[in-house]
């Protein structure tokens, strides 16, 4: 029976993929900020602490994974309000790179055969100039989050080829479900409809209804996670849809399924976007198709219809 421990497991897709790797007959540790989970009788230390190595390096020899997932992450989404770019920086690489290097650094003096993955994201791209974008495309981030996520992907290439530690990446991109948090788009696309149809607000406003958005399922991107450390030697892979949807589109699928007319309802200003989004990014899922088998099971508009449902 393998073990597996999954650093975030409280967040999205910590959520998902503990759910998943139980229905695998998985032995499950999950640690976050907030709790420690087990699914089997282990007794484990009361501290779980990324950036105490001492502590980290007793919490990771008790378990012994044959898998770890590091889900872990800070992000600043485009409806935040402005933080201070030295702040963002030290928060962003505390969490997204030096906790991850630590890991990779017990993984490489144990000289254990723990599997790790890391979840990038697609903003380690930038603003490329060509779409989709490829596992070959250059890394080029042009905002903090993305230059730590960057960071930990060379390091997870630095650790397979000097120390021979079997660490893949998925570079990620949007991927939403039920579990989405309330700041993010699609959620106030949907609660927000949700509150029109029961009459308690008639106005919806947007940022930009023309940005286009890779937008995957959740459940089925933690599958990803899995299949990725699953191949037969550690590299990076995108995880998308190859397929771009503009937030209008979202806007009308989740309009229509509430039987009411978006024209009526939601406005256009782009004052309140804090940050530039990108309407390039689009990635080619097709490395990761074929040297797993993996592909994405839930449409847009079935997504968009579950997590409808869910909310109401």
């Amino acid at each position: 029976m393998k073990k597996a421990l999954i650093i975030g497991h409280t967040g999205q897709d910590g959520y998902y993929l503990t759910k998943f790797l139980n229905s695998l007959s998985y032995q499950v540790i999950g640690v976050s900020s907030k709790e420690i989970y087990t699914n089997f009788d282990i007794t484990l230390p009361d501290k779980f602490d990324l950036q105490n190595k001492k502590v980290l390096y007793t919490f990771l020899d008790l378990i012994e994974a044959d898998e770890i997932y590091y889900l872990a992450a800070f992000h600043q989404s485009s409806s935040d309000e402005v933080i201070d770019d030295g702040w963002l920086f030290d928060k962003s690489f505390e969490i997204n790179t030096h906790a991850y290097i630590n890991i990779l650094q017990w993984i490489a003096e144990k000289k254990a055969q723990t599997k790790i993955f890391y979840a990038a994201s697609s903003h380690v791209f930038g603003s490329p100039d060509h779409c989709p974008q490829t596992e070959e495309t250059p890394l080029n981030p042009t905002n903090i989050y993305g230059i730590s996520k960057v960071s930990s992907i060379h390091a997870s290439a630095y650790y397979s080829k000097v120390h021979n530690v079997f660490a893949s990446c998925g570079i990620l991109y949007n991927h939403e479900s039920p579990r989405r948090g309330d700041k993010f788009v699609t959620q106030k696309i949907i609660k927000n409809a949700i509150a029109i149809k029961k009459g308690s607000i008639n106005s919806l406003v947007l940022g930009d209804l023309t940005a286009a958005i890779d937008w995957g399922y959740a459940p089925d991107y933690v599958e990803a996670f899995h299949a990725i450390l699953q191949a037969p030697k550690p590299t990076n892979y995108i995880v998308a849809t190859n397929q771009l949807n503009t937030v209008q589109r979202f806007v009308d699928i989740t309009f229509k399924y509430l039987d009411l007319d978006p024209m009526q309802y939601v406005y256009q200003n782009s004052n309140i976007i804090t940050k530039k989004l990108n309407n390039n990014l689009c990635g080619n899922n097709s490395k990761l198709i074929t040297d797993t088998g993996w592909k994405p099971k839930v449409s847009f508009e079935e997504m968009i219809h579950l997590m409808i449902e869910a909310a109401l």
